[in-house]
């Protein structure tokens, strides 16, 4: 399903939404910081606020890929699990298989993940989707309509972050 190919997406998302918040709170967090560093120009207090930017920013970004690349990665690997029907070949290959994974790696079977379900989830998912065949193309669709919406409030957002900082073209 060219899964990969739309990773660098999600990371694209992330500088986009960096960028708005810059252009959003840049200024006013800079004149703050500006007037914290006038108050105390020790070299400590303004290496703390630094290291406090630092980790707000490192706080948002695993915030960002638990949230926006942990959906797409849960879903993405359940179209792949889907993908055995298209292929014909009984579900219950992939479920031995996902089974042998969990036991080979000592009995994980529900060990939970941030960025998939866990293999006793995909198992069941599976069994589901063997007796509901709807499912799959379901699935399909709802990875389809997040892509989209995705891509489009990318899209918006890249506009807006964006536009204004690029040079005016004069061209008369």
């Amino acid at each position: 399903h060219k899964h990969l190919f739309f990773y660098p997406f999600i990371v694209a998302g992330f500088i986009v939404i960096t960028a708005l918040f810059s252009l959003i709170c840049g200024e006013a967090l800079q004149h703050y910081l500006n007037l914290t560093v006038l108050v105390d120009t020790s070299r400590s207090a303004v290496t703390m606020y630094s290291l406090l930017l630092f980790v707000g920013y490192a706080l948002f970004l695993m915030v960002y890929f638990r949230l926006v690349f942990g959906v797409f990665s849960r879903n993405f690997e359940r179209q792949a699990d889907l993908t055995i029907f298209a292929l014909g070949i009984p579900p219950q290959h992939m479920i031995e298989a996902l089974d042998v994974v969990a036991e080979e790696n000592g009995g994980i079977h529900d060990e939970a993940n941030w960025h998939h379900h866990s293999i006793r989830e995909r198992m069941d998912f599976l069994l589901i989707a063997e007796k509901e065949p709807s499912l799959v193309v379901r699935h399909a669709k709802r990875v389809r309509r997040l892509v989209a919406i995705y891509l489009l409030i990318l899209a918006v957002g890249a506009f807006i972050a964006f536009v204004p900082s690029l040079p005016e073209n004069n061209i008369t």
